[in-house]
């Protein structure tokens, strides 16, 4: 007897909530969003996957407003590497971590430095082949 009254009481409790979604008139669900800051206006949107439509827009935190090294890559076109490696003196070299991804960066050779490095270059590769 109890099967059936378990079954009864999970039948009144899926028509009632039903009824509540109709009376409402909405229904709450997890919806799939895509996160995109926008640094420039300052905001938060998130886009449903399903149909693009910007589901809701909010005003960036101070933790939001912090850049990823990807982005500021990105939205300075490349800009933000050049100027790391302008600002290394000959001879350094700079490592970037971010994702657990990592990039080095060297300091850009003067034409001096280029064609020290090619004339030692030339100087090893005969070394090797007189051997």
């Amino acid at each position: 007897m109890s099967a059936y009254k378990e079954k009864i009481d999970k039948i009144a409790l899926d028509v009632k909530s039903s009824a509540r979604k109709y009376t409402d008139g909405y229904e709450m669900r997890d919806i799939e969003c895509v996160v995109e800051r926008d640094f420039v206006s300052g905001e938060v949107r998130y886009i449903r996957t399903d149909n693009g439509v910007v589901a809701r827009t909010s005003k960036m935190t101070m933790a939001e407003r912090q850049m990823k090294i990807e982005d500021a890559a990105r939205d300075a076109g490349g800009d933000l590497i050049q100027g790391l490696q302008d600002s290394l003196e000959p001879g350094e070299s700079m490592t970037i971590s971010s994702g657990g991804r990592s990039a080095t960066l060297n300091a850009k050779e003067t034409d001096e430095e280029y064609c020290r490095r090619q004339a030692t270059q030339r100087e090893m590769s005969s070394e090797k082949s007189a051997l």
